[in-house]
């Protein structure tokens, strides 16, 4: 329920089977230099309710147990890298503008997804496919037509089995025919995204099309419509 800070490169050993970190509701983990977290006689468990946040300065965390993220979870990658050397799993959030790799193909990525700390980008670096579930929610944030620089990017480094919905923030008057390129990845294996979403902004209501190529899942706007407030006067 308190703060633990990893501070050392040799890292954190669970030396017994089945041995548990709970990292509750009100707990912060703070990853504060490059470490690997250690499973060593037998299977381990690390719920998390609370924060897990990286400030290592773009170096690498392994984590060797099971880490399951609660819904209350918050993975916070900053420009850092954290590597799921076991399975993963739960509808926490993870966002950052770094990098998360689940190297076991069984894990899924089921909650919340935040590119970037503001506007960016965040990376999935694999070399396993990546499997989203019908729970994910992409949340993209959106201020113009630049990739990374003014609307989030979801960088997927191997194939993809998507599934899940989107979450847009619109911060400008997007017109008609704009696109956004909102996620990359070597190949689709298989997909389930909505066809289209809606959203309102300024008194509007736009419709994208969620267009799914090969290799990128891309927003287009096909319609735009206005809403017009009529007065009478009584006299």
């Amino acid at each position: 329920q308190g703060v633990m800070n990893l501070n050392a490169e040799n890292g954190l050993q669970f030396s017994g089977t089945n041995a548990v970190l709970d990292n509750q509701a009100d707990g912060i983990i703070n990853i504060n230099i490059g470490t690997t977290i250690y499973s060593t006689f037998g299977p381990a468990n690390i719920f998390n309710s609370g924060l897990i946040q990286s400030q290592m300065g773009e170096d690498l965390c392994q984590i060797g147990p099971k880490v399951t993220n609660e819904a209350t979870g918050i993975i916070a990658l900053g420009n850092d890298s954290i590597w799921f050397n076991s399975l993963y799993g739960g509808t926490g959030e993870i966002k950052g503008d770094g990098t998360f790799a689940f190297t076991n193909s069984w894990s899924v990525l089921e909650g919340h997804l935040y590119p970037g700390e503001e506007i960016g980008s965040i990376s999935h670096g694999s070399t396993t496919h990546l499997t989203t579930s019908a729970e994910t929610v992409f949340h993209i944030d959106i201020e113009g037509t630049i990739p990374e620089t003014e609307h989030d990017v979801f960088h997927i480094q191997n194939g993809v089995n998507l599934n899940g919905t989107f979450d847009i923030t619109l911060g400008f008057a997007a017109q008609l025919d704009d696109e956004f390129v909102v996620m990359t990845f070597s190949d689709t294996l298989s997909t389930s995204l909505p066809e289209t979403v809606d959203l309102t902004y300024d008194g509007s209501t736009l419709t994208f099309d969620v267009i799914i190529t090969e290799t990128d899942v891309t927003l287009i706007v096909v319609a735009v419509s206005y809403t017009h407030l009529s007065c009478r006067r009584a006299i």
